[in-house]
């Protein structure tokens, strides 16, 4: 992440998506492997508890999408901020389509 910038609102706004992200990351883990699991134990609860946790995922990509916008609308970030914004928002998609194919 980058050095403090002067608007200290806006470091927790990049803190917070990069916590989310995290957050959405090892639920994404956690449904793959569950995934693995129920198909191997032919486990239809664990396969159920996959679709509803997708719903979730789901829910956190729309929230950190939304969180990236009005963060680019509201601190008009330059050059790596932006960058790093970006690749939230792409590393968010990714994640919720892992999630998908987990479901």
């Amino acid at each position: 992440m980058p050095s403090s910038h002067i608007l200290s609102a806006f470091d927790e706004d990049l803190k917070y998506l990069n916590r989310r992200i995290s957050e959405m990351g090892g639920l994404a883990e956690e449904m793959c492997g569950a995934a693995v699991r129920a198909l191997v134990n032919s486990d239809a609860a664990l396969a159920q508890k996959i679709i509803s946790d997708d719903v979730i995922l789901d829910n956190a990509e729309r929230e950190i999408q939304e969180k990236a916008i009005v963060t680019i609308a509201r601190r008009q970030p330059m050059a790596g901020d932006l960058r790093e914004i970006i690749g939230v928002l792409r590393i968010a998609a990714d994640l919720e389509r892992v999630g998908d194919l987990g479901k």
